[in-house]
């Protein structure tokens, strides 16, 4: 399992979060949708308790160039979905954030 923002892992949080279409990833053709809960790394959850979510985006978008150099060829229109995106999920939280082990262990 890896982090739904950085693509790290292990994940140790999850959000609970309603389904929806990320708008800016949606066309006419195609309907980009984010599926129920997300999981969030211990670094990405710091960054989501505390409101930075710009912050939030760029280190999505650093661990993304990382894994993917070429992205930098379309960097700005990357970042701004990643933006939207992450938005999207803060407005679709729908409960308290859950300790993944704390699941498990129950």
């Amino acid at each position: 399992m890896y982090c739904d923002f950085c693509n790290g892992k292990p994940p140790r949080w999850r959000y609970p979060c309603r389904t929806f279409t990320a708008s800016t990833l949606s066309t006419p053709l195609f309907v980009q949708q984010s599926l129920g809960d997300w999981a969030a790394c211990d670094s990405c959850y710091a960054l989501i308790e505390a409101g930075n979510i710009a912050e939030l985006t760029n280190r999505s978008m650093d661990l993304l160039v990382m894994s993917e150099p070429s992205i930098l060829l379309v960097y700005e229109q990357a970042a701004a979905h990643m933006a939207a995106l992450h938005a999207e999920f803060m407005q679709d939280r729908c409960g308290p954030v859950v300790l993944i082990e704390a699941e498990v262990a129950a």
